[in-house]
């Protein structure tokens, strides 16, 4: 071996030696503190929570959230939304407007009439959900209860 193979090994042991310690002691870190982990934590990009937050503020409107539900049962038209809600037409156009928008409602013209369905089902998951977390907060429970 020459003497040139020979740094090159001690150097290449050296390095492993300097590996297999550093993950020991991170390891070690690890274990003393559970926050610190080996994943990467990550942001949400800008465009999705600007998305997510006209989202959630279509989904803060009462009348938007019945007609989410309302659609979630049964295909219905402007004329039966509004008798059910009990508001003018003009008013539920215009809220079907901000849902097409954002697609979360979709229109099929049948006759005269445009007939209203969910775009998107599983938005009625995330209505679910906020509405149980509401019924906790209303009753004064915590999660679980």
């Amino acid at each position: 071996m020459t003497l040139e193979q020979s740094a090159l090994n001690e150097k290449t042991s050296c390095f492993k030696v300097i590996c297999i310690t550093l993950i020991v002691i991170r390891s070690s870190m690890e274990k003393r503190n559970p926050l610190m982990t080996a994943t990467t934590l990550r942001l949400v990009e800008s465009a999705k929570l600007a998305e997510a937050e006209r989202i959630f503020k279509l989904l803060s409107n009462p009348t938007r959230l019945q007609m989410l539900k309302l659609l979630e049962q049964q295909v219905l038209n402007v004329s039966k939304l509004s008798e059910l809600l009990g508001v003018e037409q003009s008013v539920v156009s215009h809220q079907l407007a901000l849902l097409r928008k954002h697609q979360l409602v979709s229109a099929k013209r049948v006759g005269k009439a445009n007939y209203y369905q969910l775009d998107d089902p599983h938005i009625i998951a995330v209505i679910d959900a906020m509405l149980a977390h509401a019924d906790h907060v209303a009753r004064g429970k915590q999660h679980g209860q």
